[in-house]
């Protein structure tokens, strides 16, 4: 059976070990010169060589042929062999995911530790995922480590730092491993591609490279899937059986819909693409990394003047790191949602129509001003309609009433609901007025701390108050469900004309509206 490349190109030196240099430096100099610590804490995501260090610290420690001053194992002597092999009854790996009990610790490690090691010069125990003992385990450890005999030598390593108790973190010496590099794992890519000389065409290795995440040990995973798929030459034409990539074009599109808070656009961009089959994951990652360049160009860090450009479209550097991190936020949700498509839905949802609520009193329908220039036009249309304002009040020449708003509504809810807010002001209806104050009925309470907060509400008044040629100002009130409901129905139905042939009269709507909330006309 052959042997997978993540085994058989493991690193067994410290010098194979790819971009992990801060780490091997300082190992390898305690090694040479006999300075070691006895517990090591290595912590940093999954598949960046955290075991395999440990492994190589484990033979290094205890070859037999490596002499002083020296660092590297032999890979040759009995003890280095064993190690490899898993037979060595010195090095002791413990999984604490399947093993997370105290009773575990205390057969596997306390029992153990007492005595001398059978060959080796140390008995080095290895505990990968250590943040999953349970707390018992974790104090019956703490013991350990706190005065360990001198023969003993701990390796604990770990994806979630967090989660490890502080008093265990104090009793170790910690190194963070953090995500390979992009180009070290093409480099690593490639000389194994020499090694088991095969022919692979560049463009492939950095797709490999870039769709492993940093990870060498899914890298390696992909780049086997691959070099199955031929025993000639891998073109890309190959690889993208199983190494879909981003199409640039759609990538472009939907960065482009973004910019412009286009949140039907960039939705059919999406589910094009599922249609399309392509992959969703890999697609927003090339979202992610072509808006982090836009970024860049925006913040000052890059010259290109044509991201300079996309920068200030989208809103200028902070609109464009909100971006990224709805983005990033999507991506990372992606792998553990119900639905794939279902984060980045939310995200372009969030990106789109939280900004379009600000071009309703920015720059009117489908404005996509950055937000600087769009507060310049605000203030100039402002101007603007505060000469106006006079001239429509005696234009219309009548008095703000709850009629006046009732006849106006429907066609204001509509003129807002195209410019966003379509789910806030779903249902909601005119309460009463106070004198320039409109108060809106409200069956949630989500609707109403939404309406109060103080930017929808300017924006809400800022077009109310052009709607309807007067300055006024909203407001916000629970209303029973059942009410709301039905007064929301009743002012639908008289814009509609749906409560009878032709419409309803006013005084049958009066009538109804008696019939259902009970009381008398006064007036």
């Amino acid at each position: 059976m052959p042997i997978t490349l993540y085994r058989k190109y493991r690193p067994q030196l410290f010098k194979e070990v790819v971009d992990q240099e801060h780490i091997v430096h300082t190992l390898v100099h305690e090694v040479a010169s006999g300075s070691l610590a006895h517990a090591y804490l290595f912590s940093g995501p999954r598949g960046v060589g955290k075991t395999t260090i440990a492994r190589i610290l484990a033979k290094a420690v205890n070859c037999t042929k490596r002499k002083t001053g020296e660092s590297e194992p032999c890979n040759a002597c009995s003890l280095c062999t064993s190690i490899d092999d898993g037979s060595s009854v010195d090095v002791v790996e413990i999984d604490a995911a399947s093993h997370t009990s105290v009773d575990h610790v205390r057969e596997v490690i306390i029992e153990h530790i007492r005595f001398a090691p059978h060959h080796a010069q140390y008995k080095v125990f290895i505990i990968d995922e250590v943040h999953m003992l349970s707390t018992s385990a974790f104090n019956a450890l703490l013991k350990t480590l706190e005065e360990p005999p001198a023969h003993a030598l701990f390796v604990l390593a770990t994806t979630e730092l967090h989660k490890v108790p502080d008093t265990i973190v104090s009793r170790c010496q910690r190194f963070d491993f953090t995500r390979v590099r992009g180009e070290a794992i093409a480099g690593m890519l490639q000389s194994i591609a020499r090694k088991e000389k095969r022919s692979v065409d560049k463009e492939v290795i950095a797709a490999v490279a870039e769709q492993s995440g940093g990870f060498v040990r899914d890298a390696l995973s992909l780049f086997d899937q691959i070099l199955s798929l031929s025993s000639g030459k891998i073109t890309w034409n190959d690889a993208e059986k199983v190494l879909p990539r981003a199409h640039e074009n759609e990538v472009a599109l939907l960065a482009e819909a973004l910019f412009d808070r286009d949140a039907s656009r960039a939705l059919q961009i999406v589910h094009t693409a599922m249609e399309k089959g392509r992959d969703l994951e890999a697609m927003t990652q090339a979202l992610l990394k072509h808006i982090r360049l836009v970024f860049l160009a925006a913040a000052g860090g890059d010259e290109d003047e044509v991201l300079r450009a996309k920068g200030d479209r989208a809103g200028g550097a902070l609109e464009v790191a909100r971006m990224l991190q709805e983005i990033a936020d999507a991506l990372a949700a992606m792998r553990h949602a119900p639905l794939v498509q279902l984060p980045l839905e939310i995200a372009i949802a969030e990106i789109c129509l939280q900004d379009s609520v600000s071009n309703i009193s920015s720059g009117g329908e489908g404005s996509s001003l950055p937000p600087e220039k769009a507060q310049g036009k605000k203030e100039e249309e402002d101007s603007q309609s505060s000469a106006e304002l006079p001239a429509r009040s005696q234009k219309n020449n009548t008095a703000l009433s709850l009629e006046t708003i009732q006849k106006k509504w429907k066609a204001w809810q509509e003129e807002i609901k195209e410019q966003s807010l379509r789910v806030l002001m779903e249902g909601l209806f005119p309460l009463r007025v106070e004198g320039r104050r409109i108060v809106i009925g409200c069956e949630y309470t989500f609707h109403k701390q939404r309406l109060e907060e103080i930017k929808v509400r300017q924006q809400l008044e800022s077009v109310l108050s052009q709607f309807l040629g007067e300055e006024v100002e909203v407001g916000a009130e629970i209303v029973e469900g059942d009410i709301a409901k039905k007064m929301a129905m009743r002012y639908l139905q008289q814009e509609e004309g749906k409560g009878g042939k032709g419409g309803e009269s006013d005084n049958k709507v009066i009538r109804r509206l008696l019939e259902d909330f009970g009381g008398t006309v006064i007036e």
